[in-house]
């Protein structure tokens, strides 16, 4: 393991777990790297939610996309992941990049083209990813046997 990763679990802001026969990276921000295919695995970003939420004066804070963006440049510095995986709900809304700041649309296309491969898994509240961010766009993902989505549909018959 990588020194910076290795202090970065000794002081208790990551965990070693196994699931599915796989060794797993847990970190307190809720991402997840898995380590045997270097993966930093993220969900739920909702990057825009406070300034959606303004406009109906909800008191939430409107820096969530900036604080959203610094600690996920921090998981790539600590893990040096090879592809990042977002799994849906990234963008609280279809116009959200509409709202985001300069500064936030530099910072994020920055951080998209600082891995080999960047995915975006579609949620309910992203089914279309702005055009100006790099990156796959797909429903799921299968990776040795395991699903990522964002909603998981019933299995059919």
């Amino acid at each position: 393991m990588r020194p910076n990763l290795e202090h970065h679990i000794a002081a208790q802001h990551a965990t070693v777990c196994k699931f599915a026969e796989q060794v797993w990276i847990a970190d307190t921000s809720g991402a997840l790297f898995w380590p045997q295919h270097q993966w930093l695995i993220i969900s739920d970003c909702h990057f825009e939610k406070g300034r959606f939420l303004k406009q109906f004066a909800n008191p939430i804070p409107v820096v969530d996309t900036q604080t959203t963006l610094q600690i996920i440049a921090s998981l790539i510095t600590i893990y040096q992941p090879k592809r990042v995986v977002c799994l849906g709900d990234s963008f609280h809304d279809v116009h959200a990049d509409k709202r985001l700041l300069s500064t936030d649309i530099q910072t994020l296309q920055s951080l998209i083209a600082s891995v080999s491969q960047w995915d975006w898994v579609l949620g309910n509240h992203d089914p279309d990813i702005p055009e100006q961010f790099a990156g796959n766009r797909v429903p799921y993902l299968i990776q040795d046997k395991l699903l990522f989505t964002h909603e998981p549909e019933d299995a059919k018959s």
